[in-house]
C-alpha cells in the first residue's frame, strides 16, 4: 500500500497542486479561506455538498468503490479525514453499516454544522498531518480531496498517520479532485449558474470572497453588480440554476459521454498488510 501512496503523492506533485511552505497548509488554502466559505449558503456553497448534485454524484462513485472489498472489510470503525460537514462520512456509514463513524476537520464552524446535520457521526477537530487517534484504531480511513491542500512535507506525514491509525487488513480510500472523471463539459454548462449563485450570495450577505485576489476583483466590480438591472439578472440566473446545480443526472450524463477520454487525477483504494 505504501508504494501506491507514494504514487498518489507523486501524481499530486506533478499536477502542481502543492507548494513548499513552513506551515502544514498550502499557501493558497489557509484556514481563513475555508472560514470565508461559510458565508455562502447558496446552491453553490463550498460546504453544501449534501445539496449539490455533482458532489452527491461524486460521493456515490467514491463510496461505491468499497463494494469491491465489501466481503473482506470489517465494519467496526471508519475515519473520514477532512470530512467537512460529513456528507460523505454519513453516506459511507449508512451504505456499509459501520458501527462507529468519525470525521475530522480543522474548521470548527464546519464541524458544528456537521454535528447538527449528522448526529450519528462523531466529529472531532484535528489539523493534518497529525491524527489524534491510537495506532490501529480504524477499519477504514477515507481522505477525499485532502492531500493537495497540504504542503509537500505534510502530505507525506499525513499519509504515514493514515497508515498508522489503520488496523491490519484495514482499507484506505483516497480521492483527488474529480476522482478520475473528465467533467469539462459539465462544468462549462453549470459554471454560469454556479457563479450567479455565488455572486447572489455575496451581494445578499454583504460578505466578500475568500482570496485576496478575488476580493480585489469583487470590490472593483461591485458598483456594476449592484446596478439594479444587473443585480436582477444575477438573481434570476441564480434561481434558474438551482435545480441544475442540484441535479445528479447531469454529471452522470457528462461522465457517460466522456468516459473514453483521457483520465485525470486519481482515486486509490489500498489495503494495509
Amino acid at each position: 500500500m505504501w508504494r501506491a501512496l507514494r504514487l498518489l503523492q507523486a501524481r499530486i506533485l506533478k499536477a502542481g497542486m502543492a507548494t513548499k511552505s513552513s506551515n502544514t497548509q498550502a499557501e493558497w488554502a489557509p484556514l481563513s479561506w475555508f472560514k470565508s466559505q461559510l458565508a455562502d449558503q447558496s446552491a453553490a456553497a463550498y460546504f453544501g455538498h449534501q445539496h449539490n448534485g455533482y458532489q452527491r454524484f461524486r460521493h456515490a462513485r467514491l463510496a461505491k468503490m468499497l463494494d469491491s472489498v465489501a466481503d473482506t472489510m470489517a465494519r467496526g470503525a471508519m475515519l473520514d479525514v477532512g470530512c467537512a460537514t460529513g456528507a460523505l462520512t454519513e453516506r459511507i456509514r449508512q451504505r456499509y453499516g459501520f458501527a462507529r463513524a468519525v470525521g475530522v476537520d480543522f474548521v470548527p464552524e464546519v464541524l458544528e454544522m456537521g454535528r447538527a446535520t449528522y448526529p450519528d457521526v462523531e466529529f472531532q477537530e484535528a489539523t493534518l498531518p497529525i491524527l489524534p487517534f491510537v495506532d490501529a484504531e480504524f477499519d477504514l480511513v477515507v481522505a477525499s480531496e485532502v492531500l493537495y491542500y497540504l504542503t509537500l512535507s505534510a502530505q507525506e506525514q499525513a499519509l504515514q498517520e493514515m497508515a498508522r491509525v489503520l488496523k491490519p487488513s484495514g482499507y484506505l480510500l483516497v480521492g483527488s479532485a474529480e476522482d478520475a472523471l473528465r467533467m469539462h463539459a459539465y462544468h462549462a454548462l453549470v459554471n454560469p449558474f454556479y457563479y450567479a449563485n455565488r455572486l447572489d450570495s455575496l451581494l445578499t450577505s454583504g460578505a466578500a470572497p475568500g482570496s485576496e485576489a478575488m476580493r480585489a476583483r469583487y470590490q472593483r466590480l461591485r458598483p456594476v453588480l449592484n446596478n439594479f438591472p444587473i443585480y436582477q439578472l444575477i438573481r434570476g440566473l441564480a434561481l434558474l440554476g438551482r435545480p441544475v446545480l442540484a441535479s445528479q443526472g447531469l454529471p452522470a450524463t457528462a461522465n457517460a459521454l466522456t468516459r473514453l477520454g483521457r483520465r485525470s487525477n486519481i482515486t486509490l483504494l489500498g489495503l494495509r498488510r
